[in-house]
C-alpha cells in the first residue's frame, strides 16, 4: 500500500493546479500531504519512498533542506514542487512551539489549501507565491509518532492535513528484479512528465455521477458520526476522497499506455479529455472505439467516453467536465478508511494513554504530590488527570491520601494528595 499511495500522489501531483473537482462549498485540487508509518527497516517505508524518488523528475522536486526562509524562496520561484521529506519527527516536534521551524509548519499549513496568492514577510524580505501546488511525503516509525504526539495536534490543522497510513508489513523473502524494471522506471517518468503539460492551457473540471456523489455524501455524514472524536481528519480525508477517486480514474486511463509498445503513444495527447480516442496508427492493441456524440437526460451533450465509463459532460458554454462514477468513489474509501482509524487509535492513545504516561512519569519523579499540584505542572484537566489516576492506582502503582492543613489564620483545608508506591508499600 506504501507504493500505491505514493503512486496516487505522483500522479495528483502531476495534474497541477487548474486541475479541479467541482464540489460544494468549494473546488478541491489533488496535492496530498501523505505520512508513511511503520516498523523500522522492515515496513520498508523509506525504501518505498527511495524507490518512488527515483522515478520522479529531478526538476519538478523541492530542496529536502529547507529553513522557513529557504522553503518560501523556493516556491516563489517554483509554487509548484514536490517534497520528499524524510523524517517527520522533526516537524512534529515544531507544532505548537515557538522554535524556528514552527513558521515553516504553518507555511505549509497555509499553502495546501492552494490560495491564488501567499504572501509573507519573514526576516525583512517579503515572498509572494502565485498559485502554490506543492505535495509532501515523509517518514516516521510508529514508536517516535507515539512519542511526539500531542493533544492539541489531533485538534490542530496541520496534523489533519496529512494523510496518515500505518503499514502492518512482515518480513519477507527477497526475489530477483526483473530486468525491464529499469524500464518500466523510464515509462513512469516520461508519463509523469507528458501529464505535467496535459491542458497547459485549460482549467481541467471533474465531478461525480449523481450515484457516486450519493454515496460520497452517505459516507461523510456517517464518518461523521462514527469518527466524532477527530472530526478535523473527517473534513480533510473525506476531500481525499475525492480527489483520490479522480487520480484512480485517470490512472485506469493512462494503464493501457504504460507498455514499452504504447508508452510513446501518450505524445499524441494533450488533454486528459482525449485519453480514450482511437489511435489508428497503432500496431498493438487499442481500446475499443468509444461513441462521441450522446445526449445526456439534461440535453447536455456527452462526448468522447473514456474507459471504465468515464463521460465528459459538455455545458451549454462549452466547458468540459469529466465524470467520475461510484466504482472510483468505493476505492477511494478502501484506502482513506484504514487511514482514520489508525488516526481514531491515536486519538485514543492521546485521550488515554498519553496522560497516564504523563502521570506516571511526573509522581515517579516527585513521589508524593498535590492532585492540585499535579494537575497544574502536567496539563491535565480533571477528567483526565482522574483517569490516570484510577489507572495508575489500579495497576498497584500510586495511592491517594487526604491530609490536613490549617492555613496562617488557623483555618482547615483538606486536600488529595497523590503517591509513588514504593517495594515497601506494595499491598
Amino acid at each position: 500500500m506504501f507504493a500505491r499511495l505514493l503512486a496516487i500522489q505522483m500522479l495528483g501531483h502531476t495534474f497541477g493546479y487548474d486541475c479541479v473537482h467541482l464540489i460544494q462549498p468549494g473546488e478541491v485540487r489533488h496535492n496530498m500531504y501523505l505520512a508513511l508509518i511503520g516498523k523500522s527497516s522492515v515496513s520498508k517505508k523509506s525504501t518505498t519512498q527511495k524507490i518512488a524518488r527515483n522515478v520522479y523528475p529531478t526538476d519538478m522536486t523541492l530542496s529536502e533542506d529547507w529553513s522557513p526562509e529557504g522553503l518560501i524562496g523556493d516556491l516563489e520561484e517554483m509554487p509548484y514542487g514536490m517534497m520528499w521529506y524524510g523524517e517527520w519527527t522533526y516537524l512534529l516536534k515544531s507544532i505548537g512551539s515557538h522554535s524556528y521551524m514552527s513558521r515553516a509548519v504553518e507555511i505549509l499549513n497555509l499553502i495546501f489549501d492552494c490560495p491564488a496568492r501567499f504572501k509573507r514577510k519573514l526576516k525583512n524580505d517579503v515572498y509572494e507565491v502565485k498559485e502554490p501546488y506543492i505535495c509532501i511525503n515523509t517518514t516516521c516509525t510508529e514508536e517516535m509518532l507515539e512519542e511526539h504526539i500531542k493533544r492539541e495536534m489531533m485538534h490542530g490543522g496541520f496534523f489533519a492535513r496529512f494523510l496518515i497510513f500505518k503499514g502492518d508489513i512482515e518480513p519477507a523473502l527477497r526475489k530477483r528484479l526483473s530486468p525491464k524494471a529499469s524500464g518500466m522506471h523510464k515509462n513512469i517518468e516520461y508519463v509523469l512528465r507528458k501529464l505535467v503539460a496535459f491542458d497547459a492551457l485549460n482549467t481541467v473540471r471533474f465531478e461525480f455521477t449523481d450515484e457516486a456523489l450519493a454515496r460520497y455524501n452517505e459516507i461523510q455524514m456517517g464518518w461523521y458520526k462514527e469518527f466524532e472524536k477527530v472530526g478535523s481528519f473527517v473534513g480533510r480525508y473525506t476531500n481525499y476522497i475525492v480527489s483520490i477517486a479522480d487520480i484512480l480514474a485517470i490512472s485506469d486511463c493512462l494503464a493501457p499506455f504504460m507498455c514499452d509498445e504504447r508508452v510513446s503513444e501518450l505524445g499524441e495527447f494533450s488533454k486528459f479529455s482525449e485519453l480514450g480516442r482511437e489511435k489508428k496508427s497503432s500496431s498493438v492493441y487499442i481500446p475499443p472505439k468509444f461513441t462521441n456524440s450522446l445526449v445526456s437526460t439534461e440535453g447536455e451533450r456527452v462526448v468522447n467516453t473514456l474507459p471504465n465509463s468515464l463521460t465528459i459532460r459538455v455545458t451549454d458554454d462549452g466547458t468540459e467536465i469529466i465524470q467520475i462514477p461510484k466504482y472510483y468513489v468505493n476505492e477511494a474509501i478502501k484506502i482513506i478508511k484504514p487511514c482514520l482509524d489508525y488516526v481514531n487509535e491515536l486519538a485514543e492513545y492521546v485521550d488515554v494513554m498519553l496522560p497516564i504516561r504523563k502521570l506516571e512519569k511526573y509522581i515517579r519523579k516527585h513521589k508524593n504530590v498535590s492532585i492540585s499540584k499535579a494537575m497544574r505542572d502536567t496539563n491535565l484537566n480533571a477528567d483526565t488527570m482522574k483517569l490516570a489516576k484510577d489507572t495508575l492506582e489500579q495497576q498497584g502503582k500510586v495511592y491517594g491520601s487526604k491530609e490536613t492543613k490549617k492555613d496562617r489564620r488557623g483555618v482547615k483545608h483538606t486536600a488529595q494528595y497523590i503517591h509513588w508506591r514504593t517495594d515497601d508499600e506494595l499491598p
